[in-house]
């Protein structure tokens, strides 16, 4: 892409769509890594990939956005039945 590096990119997917980034890289480098995590990526993985490693990682992702799904579906239902308006009675 003209105007982005790599790194731009993982940003930019991590802006649109939060913890489903992977940077898959074949020039692995620790400092590549951790400006990858730090932009937003949830994993990076060196090449040459395995089939286990990217089972693995999917299973993680998938995994991290099931949580977090679930913990905005507590955190809606803790502020809707605490606020204010709400006419929820705790034991009724």
């Amino acid at each position: 892409m003209p105007g982005f590096d790599r790194m731009d990119v993982v940003e930019e997917i991590d802006r649109r769509s939060p913890d489903s980034v992977v940077m898959i890289s074949g020039y692995p480098s620790v400092g590549r890594a951790a400006e990858a995590m730090k932009r937003g990526a949830m994993d990076y993985v060196t090449k040459p990939v395995t089939h286990d490693e990217i089972t693995d990682t999917v299973k993680k992702a998938v995994k991290n956005k099931t949580i977090d799904g679930f913990r905005g579906q507590i955190m809606h239902w803790f502020w809707r039945f605490t606020s204010e308006e709400s006419d929820f009675q705790p034991g009724n």
